[in-house]
């Protein structure tokens, strides 16, 4: 097994906005982990279904 596997460029090599979005990323994925979401539970992403009526 080699010790020297790069998961990520070096930090030095992205820009604000690259490091914020690997960090993002890594927030998300790693909160999705903890809690995922259970089948009858309301996406924060879906849509407001009270103005489906209208």
């Amino acid at each position: 097994m080699q010790d020297d596997i790069a998961f990520a460029p070096p930090a030095d090599t992205l820009t604000t906005d690259e490091r914020l979005a690997e960090l993002a990323a890594i927030l998300a994925s790693a909160i999705a982990r903890t809690k995922p979401l259970e089948t009858n539970e309301i996406s924060p992403l879906d849509g407001d279904s009270s103005l489906d009526i209208l």
